[in-house]
């Protein structure tokens, strides 16, 4: 044990002292002992080789330690957050129940000002719900993305329901139903853009598949707002599966010239 002592203290000289580099020093020293007394279990009885064996697995103990230091760090940085997260929650909750309370006692209007709890809870589970999609596009296992894609159509939801409220509630609007067929178009359309930015493979099947499911809902969308008379509007969804044959069309000659210029250069 000795020789173990003399070498983590070896290596971790001139480092400051303080309780953590105690704890890590009185650690290392007992993996390092628990590591002996498994191997002598197995049959190894010299202590030399048993030594060298042991402090060959430690050679560089300095940088264990400043990995050590920077895993509790990170812990440290991360319970921090989820504190300041929770924080500002109860924060912002509360000040939004504030609100609603002054405006609806100011105003009377308790049937319009719920919107304003509606909307701050809708506000408030979209900025939470982007944290989470920013961390799984940023995660080096690309397992995450499917559930990015989730919660990121979630998102478009929750804006599309509160504008939906808002259009029927406040502003009387006809037909604001509409707004959800919208919103489906706007999940195709995001989620479209997300995989050209994380150069999903194979994402041009999402984008033929996007179209023709887009079309029929496009279509209703020009006839109930009476944009397109409904005779002529149906168009759309066969113009949506020619547009479809065209980026297959242009897909399979943009294959043929890479796969040219590659023999070509073989």
């Amino acid at each position: 044990m000795e020789e173990y002592i003399s070498h983590i203290e070896s290596q971790l000289k001139g480092e400051k002292e303080s309780q953590q580099l105690y704890d890590f020093k009185n650690q290392l020293l007992s993996d390092m002992t628990n590591k002996a007394n498994e191997l002598t279990h197995t049959g190894l009885s010299d202590p030399k080789v048993l030594t060298d064996l042991i402090i060959s697995e430690h050679l560089d103990i300095k940088s264990e330690y400043k990995k050590h230091n920077n895993k509790k760090s990170s812990a440290a940085k991360t319970a921090k957050a989820i504190l300041i997260n929770i924080l500002g929650c109860v924060i912002y909750t509360i000040s939004a129940v504030v609100i609603f309370l002054a405006v609806s006692l100011s105003t009377g209007a308790w049937d319009k000002t719920w919107l304003i709890i509606d909307g701050a809870i809708s506000f408030l589970l979209v900025l939470e719900l982007s944290i989470l999609i920013n961390k799984a596009t940023k995660a080096k296992r690309k397992i995450f993305r499917p559930g990015a894609r989730i919660l990121l159509a979630f998102n478009v939801m929750l804006v599309t329901q509160f504008t939906f409220l808002v259009c029927l509630v406040l502003l009387h609007l006809p037909k604001s139903a509409l707004i959800f067929i919208a919103g489906i178009i706007m999940i195709f359309i995001i989620d479209a853009i997300y995989i050209t930015v994380t150069k999903k493979r194979l994402a041009i099947l999402n984008y033929l598949f996007y179209i023709l499911a887009a079309s029929p809902m496009f279509y209703v969308l020009l006839g109930e707002l009476n944009i397109q008379p409904w005779n002529k509007g149906w168009l759309v969804i066969p113009m949506a599966l020619l547009i479809d044959m065209i980026i297959i069309a242009i897909k399979i000659i943009i294959n043929q010239t890479r796969k040219a210029e590659y023999e070509e250069v073989e």
